[in-house]
């Protein structure tokens, strides 16, 4: 799950950097198990867009480790289901931090990026319209 292509945009690059950085690619594997997963609409958003609340647990080196995933999807198209297993990676000498690859789609990276360019112009124009 972890072997990925290498990175093309500059997100990429600073996420493929952030994770070596902090050494994820030398923590423990583990397959967690989701045991439920919870709905949660956006209601500013509509449209059967929300959050989903995935919870898990996974084994680890001093036990038994537990967390949960924060995801945003669909109504009809939740990212998990009860029973499902996942590969994480969680850091050796605190087993009950964990990280998690959640890949986003193009769609979803583009909205992303859209959303951070308008909130830069929205802020550079109350910038220039309250220092003129």
């Amino acid at each position: 799950m972890f072997n990925q292509l290498p990175a093309s945009s500059v997100q990429d690059r600073a996420s493929d950097a952030l994770y070596k950085w902090r050494g994820i690619a030398g923590w423990p594997e583990a397959d967690a198990t989701v045991s439920g997963v919870t709905w949660t609409p956006d209601a500013e958003m509509g449209g059967g867009f929300g959050n989903y609340q995935v919870s898990f647990s996974y084994p680890s080196s001093k036990g038994l480790q537990g967390g949960v995933l924060g995801i945003n999807g669909d109504v009809n198209a939740p990212p998990y289901a009860k029973g499902d297993v996942f590969t994480l990676r969680y850091h050796p000498k605190r087993p009950s931090r964990y990280y998690y690859a959640n890949e986003l789609s193009r769609t979803e990276r583009l909205v992303l990026i859209l959303s951070a360019l308008a909130l830069g112009a929205v802020g550079a124009f109350v910038m220039v319209s309250l220092f003129p």
